[in-house]
């Protein structure tokens, strides 16, 4: 059950920082890198300043001693391991073409793991909140994906507020909102879009929400425009899988196959129309990424057990290439354009080993979430969220950007949230008994 700390703030007008804090990074959660780590920042002193010290480390107690919490941890750290002995595998058995190798910037090289240790804090936020603080900081997250979904057709039509001109609709834009470029676009908005998705067709969780039906298909709707009109082929095919999946979870089974049978009529309808399919047919983008595929591929078969070190990928491309084709002027440098192959060329096949425990585990919670039917949840909209998010990650590294990592760290916050608000057996029992 949540906690009601504040059960008067509503009577008295007074509302605690912690409520205004995870309030204020719900919104900003979902706009620029740099409003994001302030919004973090500013929880963070709220979360601080909202407790006297003694009753903090009791709250910390408490959490660690919940067994789901436990498990989170351990997958973390295994992977934060993982990335750690990755580094220090470059640093001592660095890989090298024609003569040059990566150098080590150890305080920006271990920057992004503060990032496991985030849902921690988000959970002890989120339970220090009463029942309708915790669905108001929700009702944000959601406003402020319709908000600024709004911008999407504008930018789309004008390019108004960072125009990135879209080079296979001449005269149009990507719909970039605040993130800075289209395929960021595709690989945050499914969460809050999906999380909308089963709100909007759960009764009760919509009453809860208290937002007006047609508002909130505007909302979708204005959501769904942002993200087929990113322009990524690989989320124009995961977005129906990640549908399917939410269908099969979520809608009552008499009226699955019919619904099932309709989205896939409608997807190959809309697969038919020619901006689809001069999208689809496209060369654009494939070739690089299967020269990066291969190079990434060299990597790992050169440092197979830990990798060529976390964020070392890039910097090596650009070595490779001038070892490899020392008479080409202009090559195209970049990260791996595949989360599996980043994965496995960086921190090799211990760190996708931990990588493939940390995504269990988050897959493993909100089965269990679904089942035991916890109050205020959207752990359908997750799953098919978070399937989307893996099929996007063939052709893009969708984990490793920080503007996404904010908001997978969102949304683990909350199933963590979910699942210590669940009935107390424990997971593994539930799960394999």
């Amino acid at each position: 059950m949540i906690h009601r700390n504040n059960k008067n703030a509503w009577e008295t007008g007074r509302y605690s920082l912690t409520y205004i804090g995870l309030s204020i990074y719900a919104f900003f959660s979902l706009t620029s890198m740099a409003l994001m780590n302030v919004a973090v920042g500013f929880l963070l002193i709220c979360l601080l300043l909202d407790r006297k010290p003694h009753s903090l480390l009791r709250e910390i107690r408490d959490l660690f001693l919940a067994p789901q919490l436990k498990l989170y941890l351990f997958a973390s750290l295994f992977l934060m391991g993982a990335c750690i002995v990755s580094l220090i595998s470059a640093q001592w058995f660095p890989l090298a073409f024609g003569g040059r190798t990566v150098s080590m910037h150890w305080l920006k090289d271990l920057g992004k793991l503060w990032y496991f240790v985030f849902p921690v804090f988000l959970v002890l936020a989120w339970r220090r909140l009463s029942d309708r603080e915790y669905n108001n900081v929700l009702r944000v997250w959601i406003l402020a994906f319709g908000l600024l979904s709004a911008l999407g057709p504008i930018q789309f039509f004008t390019g108004c507020l960072r125009p990135m001109p879209n080079p296979l609709l001449p005269g149009f834009f990507h719909p970039v909102l605040l993130l800075g470029h289209h395929l960021s676009v595709a690989n945050i908005w499914i969460f809050p879009f999906f999380a909308s998705l089963d709100i909007f067709f759960d009764p009760l969780l919509f009453k809860q929400l208290r937002v007006p039906r047609g508002l909130f298909f505007i909302i979708l709707s204005l959501g769904l425009f942002v993200l087929i009109f990113s322009y990524s082929r690989t989320l124009w095919v995961a977005l129906p899988l990640g549908l399917l999946a939410w269908m099969s979870t979520r809608l009552p089974k008499k009226y699955l196959v019919a619904d099932v049978l309709f989205l896939i009529g409608a997807t190959g309808i809309l697969s038919q129309t020619p901006w689809i399919q001069s999208r689809l047919h496209s060369q654009m983008g494939i070739g690089e990424r299967l020269s990066l595929w291969r190079t990434n591929f060299i990597f790992f078969q050169n440092r197979p057990i830990f990798g060529v070190g976390l964020g070392k990928n890039q910097d090596l491309t650009s070595y490779y290439f001038k070892w490899h084709l020392p008479y080409e002027d202009v090559v195209f440098v970049g990260h791996a354009h595949n989360v599996y192959l980043e994965l496995l060329a960086g921190i090799g096949v211990v760190g996708l080993l931990a990588w493939c425990i940390w995504i269990g585990v988050q897959f493993a919670l909100l089965h269990r979430i679904h089942h035991q039917k916890t109050t205020f949840n959207f752990a359908p909209g997750l799953l098919g969220a978070w399937i989307v998010f893996l099929v996007n990650g063939v052709t893009q590294v969708n984990f490793w950007e920080g503007k996404v990592l904010h908001q997978v760290m969102w949304v683990v916050g909350l199933t963590l949230f979910w699942t210590l608000r669940a009935p107390s057996p424990s997971l593994i029992r539930d799960k394999f008994a």
